[in-house]
């Protein structure tokens, strides 16, 4: 589909900005992810391994890990890819990413995307039509006030419904890039009546691929009031995203993880938008400790 958003320029600097150490090799990112105490490992998100040599590649990833002391190498991998000639221990893992996911193609008219909906879901944004529901995009406003709204109903939000969420600062990194290929934009549902209460609220990256040219919306965090749920803010407030989205010739909306078991209520949110639904292959570990990597999984193991 697209060069994703997670192996970019601007995704590295976030990653800096948080104090990691990032390599590229032959073009793809790696980040250093530190666990406790000295224990790292070297993290791979959704990389293209078409234009590289693997044999070259897993050296280099090797001769970083010796050198960093990691016990290990994860891929989070975005199409199936070959680990053969590896000298090193291999098993599958959670990913870091979603597994799953759905995609909404933005080439098709509204009308397309709307009869491809569930009917439901075309009715509760009518809905919030009538009600008086508006949604603005507000990048251009003050980014320390948009950001404080945010912050403040995303961590509610995470409260009542017992979720964890990043540090602040990671949210504060990813709310200051503003670049050519990408921004992350906030979008916040609110009453006509009054627009100080806002209702829904969502973090989308808007990403184009400086290779390709091609584009993708991804709906990264949200977050929700505990009032006024019959208005039905946040199935308007993702309608407005992807009518956005089409005005500004993006190809791509993607609401970025399902799991019919873990989030049983926000999957059959999601699919009712409609959009294909894409499973990504398992993650991939590359144990470069074995003895250690052993007592990090028994001691993750012992603290879920």
């Amino acid at each position: 589909m697209h060069g994703s958003f997670l192996q970019s320029s601007e995704w590295e600097q976030i990653h800096k900005a948080m104090g990691r150490k990032t390599w590229r090799i032959g073009g793809v990112l790696l980040v250093r992810h530190n666990l406790w105490r000295e224990l790292n490992y070297l993290y791979c998100p959704r990389p293209e391994f078409n234009h590289i040599t693997p044999g070259k590649f897993f050296s280099e990833v090797s001769r970083i890990a010796e050198t960093e002391n990691s016990l290990f190498f994860k891929i989070d991998p975005g199409e199936k890819i070959s680990l053969e000639n590896i000298d090193a221990r291999m098993r599958s893992d959670r990913p870091l990413q979603p597994h799953q996911t759905v995609i909404l193609d933005l080439a098709q008219s509204e009308d397309e995307i709307l009869k491809a909906m569930r009917e439901k879901t075309r009715y509760n944004i009518r809905l919030a039509e009538r009600k008086g529901v508006e949604v603005v995009k507000v990048i251009h406003r003050d980014a320390k006030e948009d950001f404080a709204i945010f912050w403040k109903l995303l961590s509610d939000t995470a409260t009542r419904q017992g979720f964890s969420v990043h540090q602040r600062a990671y949210y504060e990194s990813l709310s200051n890039v503003r670049t050519g290929e990408m921004s992350n934009e906030f979008f916040f549902a609110h009453s006509r009546d009054d627009h100080d209460e806002i209702l829904a609220a969502a973090l989308v990256n808007i990403h184009r691929d400086p290779r390709t040219g091609a584009s993708c919306a991804t709906y990264l965090h949200g977050a929700s009031s505990q009032g006024h749920k019959e208005l039905m803010a946040p199935h308007l407030l993702h309608w407005r995203i992807i009518q956005d989205a089409k005005r500004r010739d993006i190809e791509f909306y993607d609401l970025w993880g399902i799991d019919e078991k873990k989030w049983p209520g926000i999957t059959r949110f999601k699919t009712g938008f409609g959009g294909a639904r894409v499973e990504y292959p398992s993650s991939i570990h590359i144990i470069y400790r074995p003895m250690s990597y052993l007592a990090y999984k028994l001691m993750k193991l012992a603290h879920t």
